[in-house]
């Protein structure tokens, strides 16, 4: 276990920004991450905060050895990418967050201009780009295509996690992230936590912009699956549809969502899709009891 008041390796003066990577113990992945941030641009100072959630710290070795250029620091946490990130931001010495999954990462520019966007702009709390695939697809979500102010009504379409670029007083005056909520969180709603955090920013007036040009990358799940990804859909349509009605947000665009996933079934049965079939399934019979939590809990 690193201890959290440990020096950063490689170069240790204050960022400009903060990639938090919670992570279970993929140092591949890892690797490749930091190398992205270290072949990048980065003209504006970058910092890297790992929190390694694994019993054998393996992602903690990575810091250990790394030597580059680029300030890499390494602590540990209890599960939960929610606590993780909450715990690896108060280590975090950037005005700007990012909190990348730990198998994204950043092509050229992209951290420069994320942080030229929040520089410029006094107005805004956050900027969100677009995740893609490294041959160009969409990733975790259909993005909208056009550059739009992220509302309660196109968060699904702008924001994920790894999308996400916050100043650092917008995400401490908000309390940081749920960790009731989001992948290895103690309860069923295994998902959510960024619309949570959007939705808790754009309550106090905070704005939010979606730059499509502004691109993380990361594999598509659904590009290699098994059953065990039915399971996980279980947690995740808990998590957005909780959150969904916890947030109030509007009742026919749940709808739309749904019917949309209802839809999605029958299709991939059709082409032979079973797993994923079960899985659009799951996730839609888990996001119905997800928002009848929530809406029985007032």
């Amino acid at each position: 276990m690193t201890d959290p008041s440990s020096a950063p390796r490689g170069d240790a003066t204050t960022a400009a920004i903060s990639l938090v990577v919670s992570t279970i113990g993929r140092p591949d992945a890892l690797r490749t991450l930091l190398d992205s941030v270290e072949s990048g641009t980065h003209r504006h100072q970058v910092e890297v905060v790992v929190v390694d959630q694994s019993d054998e710290g393996s992602c903690l070795d990575v810091v250990a050895a790394w030597t580059g250029r680029v300030p890499v620091r390494g602590t540990s946490s209890p599960r939960g990418a929610t606590v993780g990130r909450n715990a690896g931001a108060r280590l975090a010495t950037g005005r700007v967050l990012a909190f990348p999954d730990d198998n994204a990462w950043y092509p050229g520019d992209t951290l420069d201009r994320a942080v030229d966007v929040l520089d410029r702009r006094s107005d805004l709390a956050a900027v969100s780009g677009v995740q893609h695939t490294p041959d160009g697809r969409p990733s975790m979500l259909r993005w909208a295509a056009d550059p739009v102010t992220v509302s309660g009504t196109n968060l699904h379409r702008t924001v994920i996690e790894s999308s996400l670029f916050l100043r650092r007083t917008t995400f401490e005056a908000i309390g940081g992230f749920d960790e009731s909520i989001g992948v290895g969180s103690p309860g069923p709603y295994q998902s959510g936590e960024a619309a949570d955090l959007v939705m808790r920013v754009l309550g106090t007036g905070g704005a939010i912009w979606y730059d499509p040009t502004l691109v993380v990358l990361q594999d598509d799940p659904r590009d290699d699956i098994d059953e065990r990804f039915v399971t996980k859909m279980a947690g995740y349509g808990a998590g957005f549809g909780y959150v969904h009605r916890a947030h109030r947000l509007p009742a026919w665009l749940f709808a739309v969502f749904m019917a949309r996933k209802g839809a999605a079934v029958v299709v991939r049965g059709v082409r032979g899709q079973r797993v994923l079939a079960r899985a659009d399934a799951t996730f839609l019979r888990s996001a119905v009891r997800g928002y009848r939590d929530a809406a029985s809990a007032g």
